[in-house]
């Protein structure tokens, strides 16, 4: 849109914001009457946020990960409560983001389309909204369908600390007093707005079973002071959220490496934000740590993920994946052809994991002298060095991309191209 016309619209759906919130509480309530029995200000909170959100959509502003954190809440607080069915809930959305959005196009309609290239913007604005609809469907279905699932897993004294980092996760501004005085309430000094507060994400690698996670975020919550064991999301990829709070400005260092510790026990990966920040930084922290767990896949060994290193693998992703297999294949073309070079792709894994030919012979079971023939071998196969520093730097982004080919929708044969497991030694034959 235009900033003239957007800056029209927006001060007309200013104006007639009650209206629109009077005319999305009355589809609700009509669609579903169950919400009826609800807190009339909660459920009014709730119509805002909606009305929020279909806003943003509108006028090109969205912020999606606040929107799904929203709808992922508040669907799997429904799915807890029991009162709501999944397909009453999905039905009621729906009513409400019409109802919404027949006061934008309200607005629009006063306003005035004056323009071909303002017509072009509504007809943009209108794809938006239904891709939205669409996407809120979705997201409603699955953590409702995800948070039913969960409940038959979590311990009945578990869930308080799951309900209350699900509406962390979604807080707006005016929710922030309330949380504070929760957090005391399940044992931390919640009420000081300096309290410090740090995101652990329990995920694992392609395949993972969800209960492993899960045993995994539990162990954690014991060994660390002041943390609560949180929910499982899945998106981008399945993790729990562990939230720690508390006096960590001098701790989160330890606390952190017990987690990468436990992580590496139970075969699970572990993100950890770098540094405590106030509560009402929570969401934000979350986002960062979890908006790149999809690349945690590619790492061939489980414990701490290093934040750095996951952003690497997206950036990484961002050229087309046949740029990334044309690099792959530029560098280590004749390691890739025939499966017998596993052995050398195994070796150079392990280099790129561990740095050293002592601590990479360490970890694959192999002297040190049988892992400096393979890097001569495969200098000798490549053109490329590892003891050369820049040989290393290509041969390292070289490897990355062929993991991440493997972990693509349609991947690569993964005996080739895959990561190869920390504890599998290199000379033993590929597994189908």
């Amino acid at each position: 849109m235009s900033d003239a016309f957007l800056a029209r619209v927006e001060d007309g759906l200013r104006d007639t914001w009650d209206d629109m919130i009077a005319a999305m509480l009355a589809a609700l309530v009509d669609k579903a009457p169950a919400y009826g029995l609800f807190d009339a200000d909660e459920v009014k909170r709730t119509v805002e946020q909606v009305a929020f959100h279909l806003v943003g959509t509108a006028v090109g502003s969205a912020v999606e990960p606040r929107r799904r954190a929203f709808v992922r809440a508040h669907a799997a607080k429904q799915a807890r409560d029991g009162v709501v069915s999944l397909e009453g809930l999905g039905a009621a959305f729906q009513e409400v983001i019409d109802a919404g959005y027949l006061q934008v196009l309200h607005v629009t309609r006063l306003v005035g389309v004056r323009t071909a290239e303002e017509q072009e913007a509504v007809d943009a604005s209108a794809l938006r909204v239904m891709r939205m609809a669409s996407d809120v469907q979705r997201e409603l279905a699955d953590a409702f369908v995800e948070a039913r699932a969960e409940q038959h897993q979590l311990a009945d004294d578990a869930r308080p600390a799951v309900e209350f980092i699900e509406r962390v996760l979604a807080a707006g501004g005016d929710e922030w007093p309330a949380l504070r005085r929760e957090a005391e309430e399940l044992g931390f000094g919640g009420q000081d707005p300096l309290d410090e507060w740090a995101v652990l994400a329990v995920t694992g690698r392609r395949g993972v079973d969800a209960g492993r996670l899960r045993e995994a975020a539990s162990k954690m919550v014991a060994a660390i002071d002041g943390a609560l064991e949180g929910p499982t999301r899945y998106e981008p990829a399945p993790h729990v959220v562990v939230l720690v709070g508390g006096e960590l400005s001098n701790g989160w260092a330890a606390a952190v490496a017990e987690a990468g510790a436990i992580a590496t026990e139970t075969g699970v990966l572990v993100a950890a934000s770098r540094a405590p920040r106030r509560l009402v930084e929570v969401p934000a922290l979350h986002e960062r740590v979890a908006r790149n767990l999809a690349y945690a896949a590619v790492r061939p060994r489980t414990g701490l993920l290093d934040l750095g290193e996951l952003q690497f693998y997206r950036l990484l992703a961002d050229p087309s994946p046949l740029e990334r297999v044309s690099m792959a294949q530029l560098v280590l073309g004749p390691l890739l052809r025939p499966v017998a070079n596993r052995d050398l792709l195994c070796t150079l894994d392990a280099l790129v994991e561990h740095g050293s030919q002592k601590a990479s012979a360490t970890a694959r079971g192999m002297g040190e002298k049988a892992v400096g023939r393979r890097v001569a071998d495969i200098a000798e196969r490549t053109g490329y060095d590892w003891n050369d520093p820049l040989h290393r730097r290509l041969l390292s982004t070289a490897v990355a991309c062929r993991w991440l080919a493997a972990v693509a929708p349609r991947g690569y044969d993964r005996a080739v191209w895959g990561p190869i497991s920390e504890s599998t030694p290199c000379d033993q034959p590929p597994t189908s």
